[in-house]
Formats: structure tokens, sequence, C-alpha cells
């Protein structure tokens, strides 16, 4: 017989064929839906029940293997990653559909300004301490832009990271030279140091092109074929030390798609006791070092016993008694090589740690590269050993022309004295002794209107205490009266005068000595006719005639009381000149 089409005996004789309703058998024989679901929610027959509309999370399918009512599930969301970690990979629904996966269709890639120039310059890592302090990071050029043109290579993409070298001279007082390296597998990097207010300019402090080969930095493998690597005590005629401060890395690209890489920085103590060690102090800040253990080179003419030449010297060594046994640190101001042939002046200040009593004493050529033994055209141009107290001696270079090296011995106030010390450089562009940041007259003004402390409308340098010393130059200062006044020489000649304000309590003994003035860099010392006198005055108003030696030299002695005023003057017609004056 044929079955009836309405009947049934089993619920299987009731299947409809649709995962989404349920059917059973009666007892009466007949069929009945007793349950509906919504397809994609509850239940599913095909893969487009499962179909939510999107495409980034992936695509939905109808599991059948859990019948009798099917279920949707998702395939793993669409990956974007272009290989690049200087871009952000996402995908996008607007974009254009492609039916094969992976739907590359659907991704975006957008570059990001990570590292890409001095204003987003990433931060090198750093690690370790002391002699074993690191710096370190990874990048990626591929995303970055050709924003500088660095001098030794090729321009392409580059990267910039900043590197901070912590104040830790207060316990750790060495002299440290910098190496750079940067390990890439393909982009043929270049690598330059700058410092922070110059990032990016094209004549950095180093800049060293692919393929040096010659880098190690201790734990990484030494630079091949394929990377870069700069040595900062090594890169200029003049040894190359960095001061505490913010430094910026380079790392460039001659590939023209760029690439990955990694970047360290390490750094080794070192030794500047001898000329051919000299460190180079153009980049202004602060270093910390020591003279313990350093030799003893002679003319160290800033001492205990000041060997000022005699006026009409040439202010050679020649004309100094070279003292022996002042252990001493060698600095430079080498003004002959790019980026630093320049004309500049500077203020040097010296600290001593823990008891030593440290001196200066500025020469001109002594340690350019050039220079033969011959000690005869080595100048002596200022000297500065604040007298027999651990205090701070300081030097006012004046300017120093393009073409000229500058010699800076940092010794002992005494002989063999040595210790550590802090040693700290400012830049003075017009040479009038006031620093550029606190240097309050216009640049454009300076060294033609100069009103520096020491001025006579501004108000005397103060002299509180005792011992006390002072380096500096009366050119520019803009009175000149004492002079005229008809006490003595009435010539109406006399120099620009400095004055200083006394207030120590008891008498003091007053010396001012000439030094070399600016025209000394290119040959001159110490002028005919540069020959100081003093004067004084209880009041600061009345004065009197203090030139203890007259008119026949060019240092001068006096006491006078631990009140009152002092005036530093010129004699006569030659009103220009550095000096130093102590008071003690």
């Amino acid at each position: 017989n044929t079955p009836l089409s309405t009947c049934c005996e089993t619920d299987g004789d009731c299947d409809d064929g649709n995962n989404c309703t349920r059917e059973r058998c009666r007892t009466d024989g007949t069929c009945e839906t007793f349950w509906t679901g919504a397809p994609g929610v509850d239940c599913c027959n095909l893969d487009s029940d499962c179909d939510d509309g999107l495409d980034c999370n992936g695509w939905e399918t109808c599991d059948t293997s859990t019948l009798p009512e099917g279920e949707c599930t998702d395939s793993t969301a669409l990956l974007c990653d272009d290989g690049f970690d200087c871009t952000v990979d996402a995908c996008d629904e607007s974009a254009t559909w492609c039916p094969t996966p992976p739907d590359f269709c659907l991704c975006t890639h957008t570059g990001t300004s990570m590292f890409d120039d001095c204003s987003t310059a990433g931060i090198l890592l750093q690690v370790g301490s002391g002699d074993g302090l690191e710096w370190f990071s990874s990048g990626d050029t591929h995303c970055s832009n050709d924003d500088y043109d660095p001098g030794c290579a090729t321009s392409g993409l580059d990267n910039i990271h900043s590197m901070s070298i912590p104040t830790d001279g207060g316990s750790n007082h060495r002299l440290y030279a910098y190496h750079g390296m940067v390990v890439a597998p393909v982009m043929d990097p270049t690598i330059c140091l700058f410092p922070v207010d110059e990032c990016g300019v094209v004549d950095s402090w180093a800049c060293v092109a692919t393929g040096v080969g010659s880098c190690f930095i201790g734990g990484h493998a030494p630079a091949d074929g394929n990377d870069a690597c700069f040595e900062t005590y090594s890169w200029s005629s003049a040894k190359t030390v960095l001061p505490e401060g913010s430094y910026n890395i380079m790392v460039d690209s001659a590939n023209v798609s760029g690439g990955i890489y990694d970047v360290y920085v390490a750094r080794e103590p070192v030794s500047n006791d001898s000329c051919a060690e000299a460190v180079e102090l153009q980049m202004g800040g602060t270093w910390y070092g020591t003279t313990s253990g350093y030799a003893s080179n002679g003319c160290a003419f800033c001492t205990e016993n000041p060997t000022t030449p005699t006026v009409g010297s040439t202010g050679a060594c020649s004309s100094y008694t070279c003292l022996e046994n002042y252990p001493m640190a060698e600095f430079e101001l080498n003004h002959t090589a790019a980026p630093w042939n320049r004309d500049m002046g500077y203020i040097i200040e010296a600290d001593g740690v823990a008891g030593f009593d440290p001196a200066l004493s500025l020469l001109k050529n002594r340690c350019s590269t050039n220079m033969s033994t011959n000690l005869s055209s080595v100048a002596g141009i200022a000297c500065s050993n604040d007298m027999d107290v651990i205090g701070s001696p300081r030097i006012v270079t004046g300017i120093i022309p393009s073409g000229y090296v500058a010699e800076l011995r940092l010794h002992g106030y005494l002989e063999f004295a040595e210790g550590d010390y802090e040693l700290t450089v400012l830049y003075d562009s017009d040479g009038d002794g006031l620093d550029d940041i606190t240097d309050l007259w216009p640049s454009d003004m300076w060294g033609a209107n100069p009103s520096p402390a020491g001025d006579y409308a501004d108000g005397p340098i103060p002299v509180d205490a005792v011992p006390y010393a002072d380096t500096r130059t009366n050119a520019g200062y803009p009175r000149d009266g004492l002079n005229d006044t008809g006490i003595i020489f009435d010539t109406g000649l006399g120099g620009e005068e400095v004055y200083y304000r006394l207030n120590t309590g008891s008498t003091v003994t007053v010396r001012v000595a000439p030094l070399a003035r600016s025209d000394a860099w290119s040959g001159g010392g110490i002028p005919e006719g540069w020959n100081l006198v003093l004067w004084y005055s209880d009041n600061c108003t009345d004065w009197s005639f203090e030139d203890a030696g007259g008119a026949s030299e060019g240092e001068e002695i006096t006491g006078v009381s631990g009140y009152g005023c002092i005036a530093v003057d010129g004699f006569d017609d030659a009103n220009q000149g550095y000096y130093i004056l102590e008071v003690s």
C-alpha cells in the first residue's frame, strides 16, 4: 500500500529538512511542527544564514555537524599586518571587496611619525651605570621621510633618537668617549650625532657612513658591510668627549625603501693628560674629570706664584718660568676646522672637589696638530688661580678668531696637587665677560655698547669675601673719567675703568696684572703700553691714585681698606686690555 502523506508512525517521518524547525509524530499518526528558530541566531541551514554583514571580523559559516539545529561559527578576523612596525594596520569595511583571502583590499596601512624627525625623536633606553652605561633602541625607516641630509653620505629615509647623558659627576669624575653603532640587514645606514639644539644640521659632530666594519659594542655583533658606527674620541683632529646633557642620533638609510635596524651607544673612560689626548670644549656645557695620576707637562704659569710676563713680551712660554710638577688635564678650543672654524669667545670656570684647588692656564696654539715642540711660539693668553682657595677660577678668553687653536690647562694651584674637578664652558659671543644667556644687551649690540657688571652706572662688582679673583677686559666699558680728574697724570687718555666694591671688613691686598688682549690671537701678546693702574675710594666717590709701581711695571700690588671701592684703569693711551685681579 502507498503511505499517506499526512500520516506518520515515527518523528523521522515528519522531518521537513529545515534545521530551524522541529517536527514530531502525534499519537493519532499525524505530523506537527512544535518549534521554529531564527536563522543566524538560533540555527542555520546555509552560510548566508550566519552572515553579519561585516568582513573584517571574518566570514561566518553554518556548522551542520551540530544537527538537528545547525550552529553559526566565526572564522579568524582578517589580518592586515604588512610586516612594518612603523605602520598602523587596520581593516576598512568601506574598502573594495576582494573575494580571495587574505583580503588586503580591505586593509589600510597608515604610516606613523614614529622617530621620523627631531620633533618625534624616540628615546634610547638607558641601562647600566658608570663605565658600563649603555643606550639602545630599534626602529624602522620604511615609513619615514627624507628630512635631513648628513654631510657624510647619500641622503635617504631617516629616523631620529634622543640620548641623555646623566649628571653623574658628583660620584664619578671621569671623561668618556662614546661609541655608536647601527646594525641593519639591508638599509645601508649612516649614523650621525647632533647636539639637541642643532638636530639635523649638515655639519653634525660625528657622521659615519655604511660599512666601516670596525666598531664593536660589548655584547653585540661587530659592524659588518651593512652597518655603520661612530667613535667620538677620534672623529676630528681634537678629541671629543661629550659633556652632560641631551643629544640626538640620526639613522639614515641609503636604501630607498628603508628598513629595520637596531642602534646601540656605549661609552668608555678616556684620559686627557697629554696634548695628543686634549679634549675639545667648543660644544659648551659641563664635564667631570680628574688630574689624579696625570703627567706634568710644564708651563703651568698660573700657580701659587703666577709667572705673568713683563710688559711688551710676546707672552711666549719662553717668557715664563715653566713650572714643573703640576699634573695637568689638557683641553682645546680648536677653531681651525668645521664645524667650529668661527669667531667665538668663551667663559671657562672650574670647581675643585674634596679639597682639590684648581687653576686654569690658557695658551695659544700649544695643542694644534701642526705645531712643533718649539715653545717660543706658544703664547700665554690668560691665567686664573682664584688665589689659595677651593673656589672657581674663571677665564674670559675674548673672541678667538677662526683659524686659531687655544689650549686650556687645568692643574692644581699648588705643586704636586691633583684631584677631581668640574669644568663648565659658556659661550661669550662678544668676549665681554658676560655669557650669552645672561648678557641682557641685544645681540646686535654685543661688543658695541656693553654695560656689564662693573660699569660705573650700573654699580660695581661686589667683593664680599677673600680670597677673590676676577679675569676680564675693560674694553668697551663706557666710563673714562678718573684720569680726567686732574689728580695726577692729567692726560685725558686713560682707559675705561672697571669698578669693584670691597666689603670684606679688614685691610686687603689688591693685585692686578695684565694679560694678553684679543689681538694676541693674531700674533700679539701683552701689548707694549698695556700698563694697569689702581684707584681707591673709601666712599666710592672721591678717588685716590694707588699706582704702586708707576709707569714702568705692568703688575700693581697695593694695600687698602676692606671697605670702599677700587677701579682698574689703563695708565695711558693703551686703553683696552685683559687683566687678572686678585684680592687677599
